[in-house]
């Protein structure tokens, strides 16, 4: 359920700016959602659907989610770039560089989930 704990939050913030805004109806949502935050995508879109519908304005809100790739620095020999999807282990991950398989890196993206963008109609 971690992605309805997720929704619910994008939910709240996403209707308190369309009342900041006098907002008549939340046309679209787009979110920027990191590779490393273990979020599933669709039931995030799912659980976002449900809870904006219950709302007037947000009955047919358009979701639209883009999928943000990790970027790590390693500290060992300076690679800087795309952490390799098939290195992962979503029970117990160890997270190693590409170039030089040592641990000791940075994650510079791939944790955040952002609302990028509201459309609403005034």
């Amino acid at each position: 359920m971690h992605e309805f704990s997720v929704a619910s939050q994008i939910a709240d913030r996403v209707l308190q700016v369309a009342v900041e805004k006098k907002a008549k109806e939340i046309k679209s949502i787009e979110l920027d959602i990191g590779q490393l935050n273990l979020l599933a995508e669709e039931q995030l879109k799912f659980w976002l659907t449900e809870i904006l519908k219950e709302k007037e304005i947000a009955k047919t809100t358009k979701i639209k989610i883009n999928r943000v790739k990790a970027v790590i620095k390693c500290r060992k020999c300076g690679y800087e770039g795309n952490l390799k999807s098939d290195e992962q282990n979503h029970l117990h991950p160890v997270f190693l560089c590409p170039s030089c398989k040592d641990s000791d890196i940075d994650i510079k993206e791939g944790r955040d989930c952002v609302i990028k963008k509201i459309k609403v109609q005034i």
